[in-house]
């Protein structure tokens, strides 16, 4: 019989960025693989939208507790709540580090005898660790350096995660099984021009496109005045700036410097905004190439996506797909820097094979992150850490 998994996440709001919906992807994968699946998650007291519908319909037994109070996302009922679902579950996955779910997930499975994962999510990468430090290292210091001791598995999705988590020297076994896609979404891909009929300002220009959560870590920044300096030589391209914002202010931010490069909103530039499911596909499948530069990303599912939409990609050395692009000649790595981002876009705008560069991409992208068989990955994966805490 397999085991019993029970995920526990701080949030599964759908606007949280990457964490959730990676959590969302493999509770859904596991449970189509023949796992018996929960999920405990708390929510805010504004209720945002979140993927315990979705997952609920493939078989996902989710617990919602709420509303919580505070940056470490606390509330009366969790204890309690996580007490009686460990109880019934064999083996418990915890996702992230930082809050209160994480923290008596962590304590509970240890008093209760079942072993534990720990999806860090990035969130102990040297980049990560280097954010608001002083408040990581006394939370370290206080509850989570204790925990991380005691973890039975780390569950990695690159080897890059791997090697950056690895020099702090906490000795669960390591285990590296990427993220997947729901590949039904990308086959057969939607016809193209749906995107540029929803915003006709986009008119035939070709245009590169930013997919992703608007927050300071993506290298926006860079990307702006990199794209402004390729432009002299490319006027007839646009760049094309997906996702939810973190705030209004961030948002008007970036418009603002958009405007002091030289970027015209709508002419040269365009804020498309939230982009929801197969509306992501439809940009994609209209871009000429995706570009991310971000600082870090554990792992850059949007990556994927758009590798398998059949775009090329101009992504940064700290995304750690970067290893899979390069190896599989799907595009250009670049660095935080504007100079070599503005080189590394104008390489692309000149390249005359961007059409094969995106079958390739789309092919390799089918062969390694089909959700299917990552999901049947877990079943022994599972069984082994529960088999060994028992003996």
């Amino acid at each position: 019989m397999s085991a019993k998994v029970l995920h526990v996440i701080p949030t599964l709001d759908v606007l949280a960025g990457g964490t959730s919906a990676a959590l969302a992807g493999m509770a859904t994968a596991q449970a189509q693989a023949g796992l018996h699946v929960g999920t405990v998650a708390t929510y805010p007291a504004d209720q945002p939208e979140t993927f315990a519908p979705a997952m609920t319909e493939q078989g996902v037994e989710v617990t919602m507790v709420g509303p919580t109070s505070g940056p470490l996302r606390r509330h009366p009922d969790l204890a309690a709540t996580l007490r009686s679902r460990i109880s019934s579950h064999d083996i418990v996955h915890i996702h992230g580090v930082w809050e209160e779910p994480q923290h008596l997930a962590f304590k509970l499975a240890r008093e209760l005898g079942r072993p534990a994962v720990l999806s860090p999510h990035g969130m102990l990468d040297a980049w990560s660790l280097a954010q608001s430090k002083l408040k990581k290292q006394l939370y370290t210091a206080w509850r989570l350096r204790k925990h991380l001791k005691h973890v039975d598995a780390f569950h990695f999705t690159t080897d890059e995660e791997r090697t950056s988590v690895q020099r702090l020297g906490y000795p669960g076994k390591p285990l590296v099984v990427p993220l997947g896609l729901d590949l039904a979404e990308f086959d057969p891909l939607p016809n193209q021009g749906r995107f540029r009929a929803r915003y006709p300002q986009l008119g035939d220009s070709p245009y590169a496109l930013f997919l992703s959560r608007l927050h300071h870590k993506k290298g926006l920044e860079l990307l702006l005045p990199a794209f402004a300096g390729a432009m002299k030589q490319h006027p007839d391209w646009k760049l094309v700036v997906a996702g939810p914002a973190e705030s209004d202010e961030y948002l008007t931010s970036l418009k603002a410097l958009a405007t002091s490069v030289g970027l015209q909103n709508d002419q040269d530039i365009f804020f498309a905004g939230m982009q929801r499911g197969a509306e992501r596909v439809e940009a994609m499948v209209d871009g000429a190439f995706f570009v991310l530069p971000s600082y870090q990303e554990n792992f850059g599912i949007v990556v994927a996506e758009a590798a398998a939409a059949g775009l090329p990609q101009v992504i940064s050395e700290h995304v750690n797909l970067a290893s899979f692009v390069e190896s599989n000649d799907l595009g250009t790595i670049t660095v935080q820097n504007v100079d070599k981002l503005q080189e590394s876009l104008e390489q692309t705008l000149r390249r005359e094979d961007l059409a094969a560069v995106g079958a390739r991409a789309r092919s390799a992208t089918f062969d390694h992150f089909d959700w299917k068989n990552i999901g049947h990955q877990w079943i022994d994966i599972y069984a082994e850490l529960v088999a060994t805490r028992t003996r």
